[in-house]
């Protein structure tokens, strides 16, 4: 290996790379959450269809998948620290552009570029918190993914607010970039400087325990964008709920996976990844089905409560165990592992539109259930392909 390639020697991983990974996760969160409480205003702003605001929505999409091949590569061969805060600056920036954008094809481009450094930052945030998580040898991650649920939550949450009490929408998402960069500059010191070693490969066909997990986590994020796009629908066609009161399926999905996730590494830690895959994959399954097949309110809500507690730690754990593998580079492969996973978060709401259209939206439900039975079937493959036997059977 050239000396030009030579990786840079990791200081000791301590508490403190650990506090700025899960900051890390907090801003992915808070600029990702904002652009919700903005359609609305956007959309009136420049008279947009409902056609146009779905190109828009789909630009995001576009620009994260165009980026997320690279990120881990750029991570691997200049360190975590650097892509992270040209990510982080980029993406806060973006965020105040979004409501000055004066044109149609400018915000469009405006989203490409925030859709591509959130895609950025979401893949190489991901190799640094499977780095201090090996380092620091204890469950890390469902705390690191709980962050950027936190971040979700305050970033709808205060910019809904500040746009109730008659904030202009450049003044709601400029405390957006305010915080994130106050967040940053707490965080940066704490960033890795070297992701790990190895040649300079950028991407590669998923095989082996790759394809799998990237197979379960596009599995789990379709689930979510399911309850995400779906869960009021169902609750108003199906139960007869009014939509204010529909919401709260969502808030019922929403706060059990933070809840799960923050408390999430001591269940880890004290469960296993097996039974959290086993266990986490059929509650998530059963939550599902009850929604699909009840008509009374309250087990309706139960039943996305119980898939945002039972798919809250999957995620963690399948990202920890694609970092352990050794069929591709970790860099590479939680990029592979990345987009099959945002892949399933748009597809997924998609197909339940039209499993909806020709078998009823019950039925669509109740068929997401069906794929996240992926989960618990492979469990104890993709452990003992990661881990070893031992944590099988232990």
């Amino acid at each position: 290996m050239n000396s030009d390639t030579q990786p840079v020697q990791e200081p000791t991983i301590t508490n403190r790379e650990a506090i700025a990974t899960r900051f890390g996760f907090l801003i992915l969160g808070l600029a990702a959450s904002t652009w919700a409480p903005l359609v609305p205003l956007v959309k009136a702003r420049l008279s947009l269809t409902d056609a146009q605001l779905g190109f828009l929505i789909l630009a995001i999409g576009i620009g994260s998948v165009l980026t997320m091949p690279f990120a881990g590569s750029l991570a691997h061969w200049y360190g975590c620290r650097k892509v992270l805060i040209a990510s982080c600056l980029v993406l806060l920036t973006s965020v105040p552009l979004i409501p000055l954008a004066p044109s149609y094809l400018v915000l469009g481009v405006v989203l490409l570029v925030y859709g591509g450094v959130l895609g950025s930052l979401d893949v190489v945030i991901n190799l640094q918190g499977v780095q201090v998580e090996n380092a620091l040898a204890r469950p890390l991650m469902s705390g690191f993914h709980g962050f950027y649920s936190l971040g979700g939550i305050v970033g709808a949450g205060a910019a809904t607010i500040l746009l109730s009490a008659g904030a202009s929408a450049f003044g709601a998402t400029l405390a957006t970039l305010v915080a994130g960069l106050a967040i940053l500059i707490y965080a940066i010191p704490g960033f890795l400087t070297n992701a790990g070693e190895g040649d300079r490969l950028v991407f590669q066909i998923p095989r082996g325990v790759v394809l799998v997990i990237g197979i379960l986590a596009g599995t789990v994020f379709c689930a979510e964008g399911s309850v995400t796009d779906w869960s009021a629908l169902l609750l108003t066609r199906e139960y007869r709920l009014t939509s204010g009161l529909a919401g709260f399926g969502y808030v019922a999905f929403a706060s059990c996976m933070t809840l799960g996730r923050l408390t999430g590494d001591k269940i880890v830690a004290r469960l296993g990844p097996l039974k959290i895959l086993l266990a986490g994959g059929a509650i998530c399954v059963l939550g599902f089905w009850i929604a699909a097949a009840s008509s009374v309110p309250f087990l309706g809500f139960l039943g996305f409560a119980l898939v945002g507690l039972g798919a809250s730690n999957v995620v963690p754990v399948l990202f920890s165990a694609c970092g352990r593998q050794r069929v591709i580079p970790p860099h590479v492969a939680l990029s592979i592992v990345t987009i099959m996973g945002y892949a399933g978060f748009l597809i997924g709401p998609a197909a339940i539109g039209e499993a909806s259209h020709h078998l009823g939206i019950r039925v669509a439900m109740a068929l997401i259930g069906v794929a996240v039975l992926l989960v618990p079937f492979f469990a104890s493959w993709i452990i003992r392909q990661t881990l070893g036997d031992d944590m099988v059977s232990s």
